[in-house]
């Protein structure tokens, strides 16, 4: 493989794990420390500039989420990995866990600084960064990482992969896990037995982007005596398009909830992924 392809393809390859890891320790975070979980997560930095960068970022309107990068994790987990709520994220290896980011840090500020590419330490980035995403169950993003890792012109076949099965995807839903009634059901079924504290953070999109990859909220609530137009009106969104389904609707600490209509094949591993929380 060419020099500067082998460059494109770890950005890519890059990209595409960390989009998936802050999600992941997104969700960590908001469990474990609520949601103001981002003062937890800056307070494991090493210097004060670090948490000053971050804090800056937020007050310019950052949305903090997108702020975690493999150089604080690699402290964020360093600071947590012997935590039972880490350990029980990644297992046996918990405690390489700093270090894997650590050194994907390094190969991602090699390839963004145009440094010389040192195949040696991308090919160990890569190899963690599949490791990683395996321990999360991520069979898709691991398929991917491999490709990129192996394939000269990969990003070009993985790009007129998605496209064809984009155009195809309306017609065509043998690759799905789910078919969108399925979803709707049986979050709804799950949903029931949720907290209210719970429930309220699946009403928020910030929450449900990043538990499910959906950009609606997956519920909307409404008093349980709200009359037949407040509960048309919350089903819609700002263009008055319909988003919610009052099909499965359920109550609860009178309210009524209503869950989204809007899935795609790119929310599948995540609902299958809260599903399986949810029944532990």
């Amino acid at each position: 493989m060419e020099e500067n392809q082998a460059e494109i393809n770890f950005f890519q390859a890059h990209s595409l794990f960390i989009n998936e890891i802050r999600s992941v320790f997104h969700t960590i975070c908001l469990r474990q420390f609520g949601e103001n979980w981002q003062q937890n997560y800056s307070a494991t930095f090493r210097n004060e500039g670090s948490r000053e960068t971050w804090n800056g970022k937020i007050r310019d309107v950052k949305q903090p989420q997108y702020l975690i990068e493999c150089s604080n994790l690699a402290m964020f987990s360093d600071h947590y990995q012997k935590k039972k709520f880490f350990r029980n994220q990644f297992g046996r290896i918990s405690s390489r866990v700093s270090t894997y980011f650590k050194d994907i840090a390094e190969a991602r500020n090699m390839v963004a600084h145009h440094a010389n590419y040192d195949s040696d330490i991308a090919d160990r980035a890569y190899l963690h960064m599949i490791t990683i995403s395996n321990t999360l169950g991520n069979e898709n993003l691991v398929n991917n990482l491999r490709d990129l890792r192996n394939g000269p012109n990969i990003v070009e076949k993985l790009n007129a992969k998605s496209k064809s099965r984009d155009k195809s995807k309306s017609n065509n839903n043998d690759e799905r896990l789910y078919t969108n009634t399925e979803i709707q059901i049986k979050i709804s079924e799950k949903a029931q037995a949720l907290s209210e504290d719970e429930l309220n953070k699946l009403c928020d999109r910030d929450y449900s982007k990043a538990i499910f990859n959906n950009t609606n909220p997956i519920f909307v609530k409404v008093p349980q005596n709200a009359s037949k137009e407040e509960r048309q009106s919350a089903i819609k969104d700002h263009k008055n398009k319909n988003r919610w389904t009052v099909k499965y609707e359920f109550n609860k600490n009178n309210y009524s909830y209503f869950i989204t209509t809007q899935w795609y094949p790119r929310n599948d591993v995540y609902v299958k992924n809260w599903l399986q929380r949810t029944s532990t």
